[in-house]
């Protein structure tokens, strides 16, 4: 609590007059300082529309850890990074025997309309990122079972899901199922208002939770991309109130330790770009005991909704195949990926070789250059006449969706010769929009 002797944090900058997607990054007079030290400072960029707004540390202004979610400076840890708990209703990838509804009293709703078990289920299109959130109602009216997961394979087999929670008919049971384990059963009776939720925790710890206390935590770990999966025993089940929190559309705070100072403080928050559809943006301060600075920062954002948006924190350790191992990679474009090119250029392409490796489900056919994932053709590679000339570029059909654009991006490599340059990867739209961020991974020599 503060006292009469605190003062507020001070933060002060003049703001561009264009609307500016770096944010604080051109403000050359930025300054934030606080009179009683950095340790548990907080910088908080807010926005008019979170839902649609992803907030970015830039790599390359600024060490970021996407598994930890920690921001480094000269080489020490100095803060926390964590955002908002807004939830969405899940898009899916499959729907299967699943009419998906949606009203005001039960929000999302998934409804059974086929009487076989295993025949009736859904998949979300995405996942729920590092320290998501998986929320549904118990429903315990519902008269037939049905299991609710978080599985890293997109499946309708409940023996491939990672964290699962199974209901009996009429709440009879209430079971945590891990890969077709029994590992715990609830000793309650569900109501009417109790809502369950499936979190994972410090980027791996997964909890099962009754109207948001633990129940149960899971000895095992995953940092894996999570689907929700629910499959339905028979006709007439349901699940209602379904929500994600996918842990990257949000607000965005970076809350500082004791190894903070104004000049990394500052750093830091020069770092934070933006993508989204908001109008305006804001920056403020708070300290450790609450006090808020005078000044806020309103900056003005250009809508960016049509342009695809690329995110991702380049490896510390990168090798040839590129950005497989960029854990925290993500494309999207409003669900539609129809017509997306993925590019992967270099100043001289002639003295670089790119090559699609068949690995996470991805296969490739060097004749017609057709590129599937999981049996599907989702896209086609550029010929290797053109490719010498532009580098690779990947164009996406209707068949297309997040996942799998990601896992085709992830299985490119690459063979440098010795004259080759650092490798950009950078999206474009079906009407020629371009990502506002590209991410480049630097060449064994220059």
């Amino acid at each position: 609590m503060p006292n009469q002797n605190d003062s507020p944090p001070v933060l002060s900058g003049t703001v561009p007059a264009q609307p500016d997607y770096t944010l604080c990054k051109n403000i050359a007079d930025l300054k934030i300082t606080n009179s009683s030290g950095y340790e548990g400072l907080c910088v908080n960029f807010n926005t008019d529309d979170a839902v649609q707004t992803v907030f970015v540390i830039e790599a390359d202004r600024i060490d970021f850890d996407p598994a930890l979610q920690q921001v480094s400076w000269n080489n020490v840890m100095v803060g926390t990074v964590s955002r908002s708990n807004l939830f969405q209703q899940p898009i899916y990838s499959e729907l299967v025997n699943v009419i998906l509804l949606s009203n005001i009293n039960n929000g999302q709703v998934l409804y059974d309309k086929k009487p076989n078990w295993i025949d009736s289920y859904a998949i979300s299109e995405c996942n729920i990122g590092h320290n998501g959130v998986l929320h549904f109602a118990a429903d315990p009216v519902n008269a037939a079972a049905r299991v609710l997961s978080l599985s890293a394979v997109k499946s309708k087999d409940i023996y491939d899901h990672n964290y699962s929670i199974m209901i009996g008919a009429l709440g009879a049971f209430i079971s945590v199922v891990e890969q077709g384990v029994f590992m715990y059963e609830l000793p309650v009776v569900p109501e009417d208002t109790d809502v369950f939720t499936i979190e994972r925790h410090n980027s791996d710890t997964i909890k099962y939770c009754l109207n948001g206390k633990v129940f149960y935590t899971s000895t095992a770990k995953s940092t894996a991309d999570l689907y929700f999966v629910a499959v339905f025993e028979q006709q007439d089940s349901f699940a209602t109130h379904i929500l994600m929190n996918y842990d990257i559309c949000a607000d965005l705070t970076i809350k500082f330790n004791k190894n903070a100072t104004e000049a990394a403080v500052e750093s830091v928050a020069k770092a934070v770009s933006y993508q989204g559809t908001a109008r305006t943006l804001s920056v403020s301060v708070t300290n450790n005991t609450g006090l808020k600075s005078a000044k806020t920062l309103a900056i003005k954002a250009q809508n960016t909704r049509s342009i695809p948006v690329l995110s991702g924190t380049i490896p510390r350790v990168h090798d040839m195949t590129l950005f497989e191992k960029c854990s925290d990679l993500s494309i999207s474009h409003e669900g539609v990926y129809s017509g997306l090119q993925v590019l992967f250029n270099t100043p001289y392409p002639q003295f670089t070789s790119f090559v699609v490796r068949e690995i996470n489900n991805v296969s490739f056919k060097a004749d017609t250059r057709k590129i599937s994932y999981n049996g599907v053709i989702i896209g086609t590679g550029n010929t290797a006449a053109d490719m010498v000339k532009k580098g690779l570029i990947i164009t996406f059909n209707d068949d297309a969706i997040k996942a799998s654009v990601e896992e085709v991006t992830r299985a490119i490599g690459v063979n440098f010769q010795a004259n080759a340059q650092d490798v950009t990867l950078s999206l474009v739209s079906y009407n020629g929009d371009k990502s506002v961020k590209t991410l480049t991974i630097s060449a064994p020599f220059g």
